[in-house]
């Protein structure tokens, strides 16, 4: 109850105190471009500036980062706050169509710029035909929003029931209630490893994908999931929770596996699938790495970044792309 009072408290008083702060910036410096980088952190202070702003900002370029309109929007004041941002804004940018198709809902008539990674592009490992990968990568943040803890019981118990296929699971970012999980799995002979949240570099966390086979990320709200498609471009076949937009990026049952955030015994079935003779794990980790070379390489997400600036500032067409449907 402390930390969500404390939240509400800091939403209402530092964003009147932020809005009041930032309209006296804008009256004084009047910027022909405003680029806000998390809707509710730095945009919310934007909405509370307006009423106190002498003329509105000419370009205001909106960036939805994670899950913050599917899930922080689901209170009428978020939402109507939300409006009004989106309302006046030029430009908007997010990492998936369903996000671009949202903020047009929530009364956004701008323009929608290239859809891309927001955390950056992404360099594509080596792969061997001939490798043996036998680690589960997960994801394991128990929270009002993460599921890990509940995705490590059924993922370690489908291991108990496959001794033969000699599976480890590292469990990174995991919380107390998913290293209590973990604990109890090891009792019952399973290979795993829970690692606390903060304890693995992001150079260890490329490593460990590199040698992983599955990637399993599950929460009851996500963006594209960063680390989904981080697994994508080091070769883990990802199963991700429907919640997150990651579908976008793979295809479904084939080289990668969405799941019902409600139903996560369906991880029982994608891992099923994935370790039966008829799957081709080493053609669906190309093919995977495509869609990354394709969508989310570091030279496409320099390129597209470098683009939008150019729209927003200029209004030039050049190296610019259809972003939603």
């Amino acid at each position: 109850v402390l930390p969500a009072v404390s939240f509400l408290v800091d939403r209402l008083i530092r964003d009147k105190l932020r809005g009041r702060l930032l309209s006296r910036l804008l009256n004084h410096e009047q910027p022909d471009l405003v680029h806000i980088n998390e809707l509710i952190v730095a945009g919310f202070p934007l909405e509370a500036a307006t009423k106190n702003l002498r003329v509105y900002p000419k370009r205001v370029w909106l960036t939805n980062y994670g899950s913050e309109l599917v899930w922080r929007m689901r209170g009428r004041n978020a939402q109507q706050r939300a409006r009004i941002l989106l309302a006046k804004a030029t430009h908007f940018s997010a990492e998936c169509k369903r996000d671009a198709n949202l903020a047009k809902s929530l009364s956004f008539q701008g323009e929608i710029l290239p859809l891309v990674p927001v955390s950056g592009g992404l360099a594509l490992s080596k792969m061997e035909k001939s490798e043996s990968r036998q680690v589960i990568a997960l994801k394991g943040y128990q929270n009002s929003i993460g599921l890990g803890a509940e995705a490590l019981k059924i993922v370690g118990e489908f291991c108990r029931q496959h001794p033969s296929l000699n599976l480890r699971i590292v469990a990174f970012a995991s919380n107390l209630k998913t290293r209590l999980v973990a604990a109890r799995l090891r009792s019952k002979g399973v290979s795993v490893v829970a690692i606390p949240k903060g304890k693995l570099s992001h150079a260890d966390m490329m490593n460990l994908l590199q040698t992983s086979a599955v990637y399993v990320g599950a929460s009851r709200s996500d963006g594209i999931s960063t680390s989904a498609i981080e697994a994508m471009a080091n070769g883990a076949i990802p199963i991700q929770t429907s919640s997150s937009c990651a579908s976008e990026w793979f295809v479904d049952q084939q080289t990668g596996f969405s799941v019902n955030p409600d139903n996560l015994d369906e991880i029982t079935r994608s891992l099923e699938h994935i370790y039966s003779p008829a799957f081709d794990s080493f053609e669906a980790r190309l093919m995977n790495q495509d869609v990354i070379r394709q969508k989310a390489s570091l030279a496409y997400v320099k390129d597209a970044a470098r683009a939008s600036y150019r729209k927003v500032i200029f209004g030039d067409d050049r190296n610019s792309q259809p972003a939603t449907d």
